[in-house]
């Protein structure tokens, strides 16, 4: 098995149309066709998605990719810039909450020093 296969094909059975980048939750539908005004991607009922770069639950434009952030996900990330890992060592975190209905979501996070090869 691939890692490819392994980190999609798990999540082809939770959304059936689209894809999904690994376990981050974020479920993403390019417009492949060039005549094509609209491209439907599957959310089941009980689940709200935002727009990852508008946080916005509305939809997205057909010049973009359809890339959704699911609900009850976090997503850290990191708003500087720096050029090495080690400069970015004691940079802030930045977390991304999408809720789902309940208010509730959770995430792993998983931090290296950059030196040591424990995990």
């Amino acid at each position: 098995m691939t890692l490819l296969s392994s980190l999609i094909h798990p999540q082809l059975w939770t959304l059936p149309v689209g894809l999904f980048l690994g376990t981050a939750g974020l479920p993403h539908r390019p417009t492949v066709e060039s005549d094509s005004d609209s491209v439907e991607i599957y959310i089941p009922k009980d689940e709200v998605s935002y727009d990852y770069l508008t946080y916005q639950t509305q939809s997205t434009s057909k010049d973009k990719i359809a890339l959704l952030m699911r609900s009850s996900h976090i997503f850290p990330q990191r708003d500087i810039l720096n050029r090495s890992s080690k400069s970015m060592q004691f940079d802030n975190y930045t977390l991304i909450v999408a809720v789902k209905k309940t208010a509730t979501a959770q995430s792993d996070l998983y931090v290296k020093d950059g030196n040591l090869f424990d995990y």
